[in-house]
């Protein structure tokens, strides 16, 4: 298990097309991926559970992988999110 920790840039934080794009890439990788925000955890590979966590511009967050590829998972995910979801 690895993890890194990284803030959200986008404007208007983990809104509809951020999440969207962050749980495609996330499904790409057969590693658990997560993230955690505050007290709660969930899983990147889901839309509704990054939507329902309310993630705000200038939020850390930590990303959490486990398995098989998960040095490529976390590496690419946190570059997305470095990137501004783009």
């Amino acid at each position: 298990m690895i993890s890194e920790k990284v803030t959200v840039i986008t404007e208007a934080g983990l809104h509809f097309r951020p999440a969207s794009r962050l749980s495609e890439e996330a499904i790409k990788y057969d590693c658990s991926v997560q993230f955690k925000f505050g007290d709660s955890v969930g899983s990147l590979k889901s839309f509704l559970g990054i939507l329902a966590a309310g993630i705000r511009q200038n939020t850390e967050i930590e990303i959490i992988c486990e398995g098989v590829d998960e040095e490529a998972a976390l590496h690419n995910i946190v570059q997305l999110i470095k990137d501004g979801l783009k």
